[in-house]
């Protein structure tokens, strides 16, 4: 949802559609350099503790959103800053939590059925 207020904000400030794209771009970018490292992290560090610490990292940057919004004076570069940010939560978060969901089971036989819940959590940005 909020990938999707970002990308409404910039045409609102921009009037320009490859604006959008520029944003998706730089919001993407993050996760091709990133995978590969944050899936070594995930596997040598707690996975629990930075999960915490990633959805905290990412109400701040939220937040951070918000009060630039509603304070008046966004500007396009603001938006690109927070995308990377969020860009770069999103790439540490989400090998982080398939690891996660594994770690989870008891049994491992319940391992499709949490594969599949699992999915529907990390949906890509469109």
């Amino acid at each position: 949802m909020q990938h999707t207020a970002l990308l409404w904000l910039v045409y609102e400030i921009t009037k320009r559609k490859s604006a959008m794209g520029e944003l998706a771009f730089y919001s993407q970018l993050p996760s091709l350099l990133l995978f590969p490292i944050a899936g070594v992290l995930g596997d040598r560090w707690d996975r629990h503790r930075m999960l915490v610490v990633l959805q905290v990292l990412g109400a701040i940057q939220a937040l951070a959103l918000a009060v630039v919004t509603f304070w008046g004076g966004v500007e396009f570069w603001h938006l690109v800053a927070l995308g990377i940010a969020a860009g770069v939560i999103r790439s540490f978060e989400i090998p982080v939590r398939q690891g996660f969901v594994v770690q989870m089971l008891d049994d491992p036989r319940d391992l499709p059925g949490a594969i599949a819940m699992n999915s529907f959590l990390i949906k890509p940005p469109s």
